[in-house]
């Protein structure tokens, strides 16, 4: 049956529900949150689309149908998410409304800002807050114009020092573990689309692994591949490269160099890429331990690349 609801709390669980037969649909999608989302289909296949949702939508608009729009906190984010993802253009009259939930301070209940006033190292962090230090890196993303996946995942990438007893600050021991189980929460609420999850996971998780990438083990090295699916999916990889660029290069201090863990594990990828799994496997049929074999010889290929860079780094092969 259609329901509408009515506000009855702060925040977006601040609701009661009601359903019957008596709430028409007209009435049920005017209490949706966009245009966009507000239509229907009769039974026969015909629209019913009495807020104008298919005009906005071939548009690419994204305007709230009434004022309840403003009476979850939820939303703001949601569109925002919308328009980031499809390039919608948010209507005048939504931004403001959406202006005013931010100003009547409703968007505190969504606990977005939690990051900031948290401390960090300044030998890592100069600018030591952690909430500025995302806002920064996601200025960085904007500029170098990285898809949504990779904005997300800078986004929540440091969730967890959020949850770092204060006791503890500016340090944040095992934060990434955190950071990994409050980005599958906050994904979860926000339903966010599933590569956006994948990769803001795979980022809270690997950004400090990948930023010591020189200092890698091949095991580690061949581990961190592995972890993101390289070898099937190189795509994946490069997000978390340039998520994690952004954590490093947004950073105050003289202008950003190359982000030299990118080209080390794109490097390590190919190398990981030469092994022939296929002859490995024709060359031992009847082997129970093949995963085995595939991964030594990974890590044999992975160790002499390393040699042959550290001597070329210390000027030896000349």
């Amino acid at each position: 049956m259609a329901r509408t609801e009515r506000k009855s709390g702060r925040g977006y669980h601040g609701f009661t529900f009601h359903s019957d037969r008596g709430v028409t649909l007209e009435e049920d999608l005017r209490r949706r949150d966009l245009t966009i989302n507000a239509m229907a289909r009769a039974a026969d296949g015909t629209l019913i689309d009495p807020y104008g949702g298919k005009s906005d939508l071939r548009s690419g608009i994204l305007r709230h149908v009434s004022p309840a729009f403003a009476e979850d906190p939820l939303r703001v984010l949601r569109v925002a998410r919308f328009a980031a993802r499809f390039g919608f253009f948010v209507a005048p009259e939504t931004e403001a409304l959406m202006r005013a939930i931010v100003a009547a301070g409703e968007i505190a209940t969504l606990t977005v800002d939690a990051l900031f006033g948290v401390p960090q190292p300044v030998k890592y962090h100069p600018e030591f807050d952690t909430g500025v230090h995302v806002s920064q890196a996601l200025d960085y993303c904007a500029k170098a114009g990285d898809a949504l996946p990779v904005r997300y995942a800078v986004l929540v990438h440091d969730l967890g020092k959020a949850a770092t007893p204060s006791r503890e600050w500016p340090r944040h021991i095992a934060h990434e573990a955190r950071s990994v189980r409050l980005v599958e929460r906050f994904s979860e609420r926000l339903r966010v689309p599933g590569d956006c999850r994948d990769l803001a996971r795979l980022t809270a998780r690997f950004h400090g692994t990948v930023h010591r990438a020189a200092e890698l083990r091949p095991a580690t090295v061949l581990d961190l591949l592995q972890a993101s699916d390289a070898l099937r999916r190189p795509e994946r990889l490069g997000g978390l490269l340039k998520a994690c660029a952004a954590d490093a290069l947004s950073r105050p201090g003289p202008p950003a160099q190359p982000y030299e863990p990118a080209r080390i594990l794109s490097a390590a990828l190919e190398i990981v890429k030469s092994v022939d799994a296929g002859a490995i496997a024709r060359m031992h049929p009847e082997a129970q331990d093949l995963p085995a074999k595939i991964r030594a010889a990974r890590l044999k290929a992975l160790g002499e690349w390393k040699k042959a860079e550290r001597r070329e780094s210390s000027g030896l092969d000349g």
